[in-house]
């Protein structure tokens, strides 16, 4: 999945966990800090996935994907299995 927009994503792990210590419904925390400890560092943890940074800058994105078969609405997932071209 990627994630885009005009203005650069900034990642701040801090804003991110207050906001989630600060989510309720209904007045109901939804991540109870003494039930849930570790849950949010755990959803927070920066992990690598395929080897690779999680969290990439338009840059190395596009460095990263230069040779790669441009994906558009007309050729979607059925014919990406077609040619083994899917991870």
């Amino acid at each position: 999945m990627m994630i885009a927009g005009f203005d650069p994503i900034t990642w701040d792990p801090d804003r991110w966990k207050a906001n989630l210590e600060a989510w309720t419904i209904h007045g109901t925390p939804v991540i109870d800090p003494l039930l849930d400890a570790g849950v949010l560092d755990a959803i927070l943890a920066e992990d690598t996935w395929r080897g690779g940074p999680t969290w990439e800058d338009r840059v190395r994105i596009l460095a990263r994907t230069t040779d790669e078969p441009v994906i558009t609405d007309d050729n979607m997932a059925t014919e990406w299995w077609a040619f083994d071209t899917y991870p």
